[in-house]
């Protein structure tokens, strides 16, 4: 107790729900799932990056809920169904293939010297085409994993998972 009133509160930012389906068809959508407990703080923001670059963020402006959406080749976000827990991309093509990442922001009430505590996830997410072979990730650089017999198969698979995923 007199550490928290000396030191102030250490919150534990924690991801509850995090999903970044491994295949998706070109041209079809695809559901990023990023929720989270912020163990009563107040968000400081949440945001989504492809392979290292924002293109999504949610934070509180005025105690409402607010969105930022920057433009990056390949991501096409729905901005109508879209909120603070998870993303929907319309129109999956090449350049939406690569690393997504979920990273999230509370504000802290003083611990850690008053820097903000935060918590963050990572998923990789492959387009396919209609044969269910993987397209190339920005760059030209093969995607993650790509190769070997069963490929298709389990690409199929996850799209089929992450299709039922959307369509819910």
């Amino acid at each position: 107790m007199v550490f928290a009133v000396l030191f102030g509160t250490c919150v534990a930012v924690k991801i509850t729900d995090f999903s970044v389906p491994r295949t998706v068809f070109e041209g079809s959508r695809a559901r990023l799932d990023c929720r989270h407990d912020l163990e009563g703080a107040a968000l400081r923001h949440l945001k989504w990056f492809i392979n290292g670059e924002e293109f999504f963020r949610h934070y509180l402006d005025s105690g409402r809920p607010a969105f930022r959406y920057f433009n990056v080749p390949g991501v096409k976000v729905d901005r109508d169904n879209s909120d603070g827990g998870h993303v929907i991309l319309n129109e999956v093509g090449a350049d939406s293939g690569g690393i997504y990442k979920c990273a999230v922001e509370a504000e802290s009430g003083g611990g850690r010297r008053g820097q903000p505590d935060s918590a963050f996830q990572r998923g990789n997410l492959t387009v396919v085409d209609a044969r269910g072979n993987p397209i190339p990730v920005r760059g030209g650089a093969a995607a993650p994993g790509a190769g070997g017999t069963g490929l298709a198969v389990a690409l199929l698979l996850g799209t089929l998972v992450s299709l039922m995923a959307v369509a819910k």
